[in-house]
């Protein structure tokens, strides 16, 4: 198979991938032959996507840290979503405000790590695969298992507004009643770790995270293995939880808890109706 990996560069420069990674991603294509792409244009397949990434994690992924291998089968991925995304006569900015993710993920492994890597392969198939889509502030997951349930996903950086999560809500089943005319959307749910019962007990009524948690009904909790990235942007590996930054009353939460050794808890919850 034939591929046009100008046209795959110009892609990645659509969604905003930095061109440091960029440049690496493409310096050694050696691996690639008709069963590496095939994979790849499988990963915008629905119903084999997570098949696809699978198998393409055990042929490429043991020996690349930083992920530039997978990044390239991905960029396969997107521009065949795109070209459904075309014949769905889908909003463009609906196809940017999903593929973003990508970029998204970089930066934040640069914060993280002081370089870029691709460290969430195992996730991105949910936006190649025309499962989850974004909205500018929140993203919508039709979950395989249940596609009655759909999934509520906050991307760094969201500004939490109720308002626009609500305006995105109504976004996304406008797209659901093109796409799947007969889909009847029981429910929204959420798992984070802004919907901690803890943290929500300690943050005063009119914070943002306060007011945003308030419109979902907690059914369960979980543990937040993952809390150190998400509010500190490190990695969990070797930390010493008493130098851990105290700037906001969520992180000298967290931290007295760490140094406790007493669990952080997300939570589960439906978002009300309104």
């Amino acid at each position: 198979m034939q591929i046009n990996n100008d046209s795959l560069m110009n892609v990645a420069k659509d969604i905003n991938i930095p061109e440091e990674f960029l440049n690496d991603v493409f310096k050694d294509l050696s691996f690639v032959n008709d069963e590496i792409i095939k994979l790849s244009l499988l990963l915008a397949d629905s119903n084999e996507a997570n098949n696809a990434f699978s198998k393409l994690n055990d042929l490429l992924c043991k020996d690349d840290p930083k992920g530039y291998k997978i990044f390239y089968c991905y960029l396969l991925a997107i521009s065949e979503s795109k070209k459904e995304y075309e014949k769905l006569g889908i909003d463009e900015s609906i196809f940017f405000n999903t593929m973003k993710a990508f970029s998204r993920f970089l930066n934040e492994s640069k914060e993280m790590y002081h370089e870029y890597r691709f460290d969430r392969s195992w996730w991105t198939y949910r936006q190649t695969s025309l499962r989850l889509f974004g909205f500018g502030e929140f993203e919508f997951e039709i979950v395989i298992e249940q596609p009655n349930l759909i999934s509520v996903h906050i991307p760094t950086g969201s500004s939490l507004d109720v308002k626009e999560l609500f305006k995105e809500k109504k976004q996304f089943e406008k797209l659901m009643k093109k796409m799947y005319p007969n889909l009847l959307i029981e429910g929204y749910v959420m798992s984070s770790w802004l919907l901690s019962p803890q943290i929500k007990e300690i943050l005063p009524k009119e914070s943002k995270i306060y007011q945003f948690a308030k419109q979902f009904d907690i059914v369960n909790t979980y543990q937040e293995n993952d809390i150190l990235r998400w509010v500190y942007h490190i990695p969990n590996e070797d930390v010493d939880y008493s130098s851990l930054e105290e700037k906001t009353m969520i992180q000298r939460f967290i931290k007295i808890k760490l140094l406790n050794k007493e669990p952080i808890l997300g939570g589960v919850g439906y978002l009300k109706e309104r």
